[in-house]
């Protein structure tokens, strides 16, 4: 499976892209930043933690940010 195929189980309060932890409809550099910030304890209004969780395993890393730029990267951000 190449790194920019996203699969997310699970039960959610509503529908989001994964890797848009903003929720604006759209994964780009600005929900890095708003990862970042959420990593470095400072998260902003709106953050989504399951939609920045993009390798399921329930913490919220580089590891997401990582598969977010390859998300990005690969055009598959919306």
């Amino acid at each position: 499976m190449p790194a920019h195929d996203v699969t997310v189980t699970g039960t959610f309060e509503k529908p989001f892209t994964p890797g848009d932890a903003n929720g604006d409809g759209l994964v780009n550099v600005t929900d890095i930043v708003a990862t970042v910030n959420y990593i470095m304890e400072k998260p902003s209004d709106g953050f989504n933690k399951e939609a920045a969780d993009l390798n399921g395993d329930g913490e919220v890393n580089v590891t997401d940010i990582v598969m977010m730029v390859s998300i990005i990267m690969n055009g598959d951000g919306g």
